[in-house]
C-alpha cells in the first residue's frame, strides 16, 4: 500500500508538471487561468489526502494524533526525499501561478506555500498512524524546501540554485529487501543508500567563459544504511539479523552538472521533456568525501 501511495503521489505531481510545461506561454492576465491552476492543485492535494486516509482507516492503522521523533533515523537521508518534494511542487506552482498572469508577489506567496501546505497536511496525517506519527523535523524541512524556493524568487525573480536527485542500486537492498526494496522500482524509491541530494548553482558565475548550461553540484548520500538507527533487525520469520559490522557512513560529493532547461527549443513537448529530466543529477565525475573510506574518486557517478 506504501508503494500505492508513492506512485500516486508522484502521479499528481506529474500531472501538474505537464499542465506547466505542455500550455502555450502567454502575457496575458488570465482569471480562467490562475483558477485552472488552483483547481488543478486541489484535486491533487484532494486525491492524495483521500487516498491515504481511506488506505489507513480501511485498514485499521489509525489512532489518536501523537507525534513521534525520526529526526536521528537513517543518516537524515529520508529528510532529503522531503526537501527535494517540497522544492519540486513549490517550483512547480509558483511558475504555474506565473504563468497564469497573477502579479509576481502573490504567485511567489501562493504557489511557494501551498507546495508546504500539502506536504505537511500528508505529514500531520501521519500523526494518526500506527506506526509512526506526525514528525516535527519533517514538518520543519518540507518548510526549507518551500523557503528555498520562495527566498530565490523573492530576492531574484527566479531561481539561481536548483535542487535535484540522483539514484543507483546498491547491493545493501538485497540485506534487507522488505525494508530497502524488492524490485528495482521499489529500491529507486526506498533504498536510502543509493539516493544523492544535489543543490547546483551555475559555473558561469565563477567562470565568466564557462557556458551557461554547465553548473557546479553539491552532494549528500549516505551508505550502510540498512535499518533507520542501525544495522540489526528482526525479519519476517522473528529471526534477530546483526549486520553490524556494516559501516553507517555518510558522503559529500563535489561534481558538474548540465542545466538542460537553458536549451532553445521551439518544440513544447521537448521543453516538457527538458523540464522533467532537469530535476534529475546528469552522471559525470565526482569527487566523494566519505566520513568512513575517505576520499573518493568517480569516474561517473550516478
Amino acid at each position: 500500500m506504501q508503494n500505492l501511495l508513492i506512485w500516486i503521489y508522484f502521479a499528481a505531481i506529474l500531472m501538474v508538471a505537464i499542465f506547466k510545461v505542455l500550455l502555450p506561454q502567454k502575457d496575458s492576465i488570465g482569471f480562467k487561468k490562475t483558477l485552472s491552476v488552483t483547481g488543478l492543485y486541489i484535486l491533487a492535494f484532494g486525491l492524495v489526502l483521500s487516498v491515504i486516509s481511506m488506505a489507513w482507516y480501511k485498514n485499521g492503522l489509525h489512532s489518536s494524533f501523537h507525534w513521534f521523533d525520526d529526526s536521528s533515523e537513517w543518516l537524515q537521508m529520508d529528510k532529503t526525499g522531503h526537501f527535494f518534494a517540497a522544492f519540486f511542487l513549490s517550483r512547480l506552482l509558483v511558475e504555474l501561478y506565473i504563468w497564469s498572469g497573477l502579479p509576481s508577489a502573490k504567485a511567489y506567496v501562493y504557489g511557494g506555500f501551498s507546495g508546504v501546505v500539502f506536504h505537511s497536511s500528508i505529514e500531520l496525517l501521519d500523526g494518526y498512524s500506527d506506526a509512526y506519527g506526525a514528525s516535527v523535523s519533517d514538518l520543519v524541512v518540507n518548510l526549507s524546501g518551500s523557503l528555498f524556493v520562495y527566498i530565490q524568487y523573492r530576492l531574484w525573480g527566479g531561481l539561481k540554485f536548483l535542487s535535484k536527485i540522483s539514484f543507483h542500486p546498491t547491493a545493501f537492498a538485497a540485506l534487507r529487501p522488505s525494508m530497502l526494496g524488492d524490485t528495482s522500482i521499489e529500491q529507486a524509491l526506498k533504498d536510502y543508500n543509493g539516493h544523492t541530494l544535489w543543490f547546483n548553482f551555475s559555473m558561469k558565475k565563477m567562470i565568466h567563459i564557462s557556458p551557461t548550461w554547465l553548473h557546479l553540484s553539491v552532494g549528500y548520500g549516505a551508505e550502510g544504511l540498512i535499518g533507520g538507527h542501525d544495522n540489526v533487525f528482526t525479519n519476517e520469520n522473528g529471526q534477530t539479523i546483526d549486520l553490524s559490522g556494516i559501516s553507517r557512513s555518510r558522503q559529500f560529493y563535489l561534481s558538474l552538472d548540465v542545466n538542460f532547461e537553458v536549451v532553445k527549443t521551439n518544440s513544447r513537448f521537448l521543453r516538457g521533456v527538458l523540464y522533467v529530466i532537469n530535476h534529475f543529477k546528469t552522471p559525470m565525475p565526482t569527487i566523494e568525501f566519505n566520513t568512513v573510506e575517505g576520499v573518493k574518486w568517480h569516474w561517473v557517478y550516478f
